[in-house]
């Protein structure tokens, strides 16, 4: 998705960490660390063999904590691309 968005805005891609560190910067995303944190949690349930119950709840729980901050990145590349007239 926010390769896409900075494509569609003319913004230079760069490394994931320096485009994490760009969107924050532009006020898309709250928290790079946020969304490091985040994705590792991603690659723990979806990379990883998860063999207890306990350990993949945990990381369920997690994730569904930071659900509003998922949902307000979304709504800023969407109020980003609706005020620059690209949707």
């Amino acid at each position: 998705m926010f390769s896409l968005w900075l494509e569609l805005v003319g913004e230079k891609q760069k490394t994931f960490l320096d485009n994490l560190n760009r969107l924050e910067k532009l006020g898309i995303i709250e928290s790079t660390e946020t969304w490091l944190q985040l994705r590792g949690l991603r690659d723990q349930m979806v990379h990883e063999y998860i063999d207890s119950p306990e350990v993949l709840a945990n990381a369920l729980n997690q994730a569904a904590q930071h659900i509003d901050f998922l949902q307000k990145s979304m709504d800023n590349v969407l109020f980003d691309l609706k005020s620059r007239r690209l949707s």
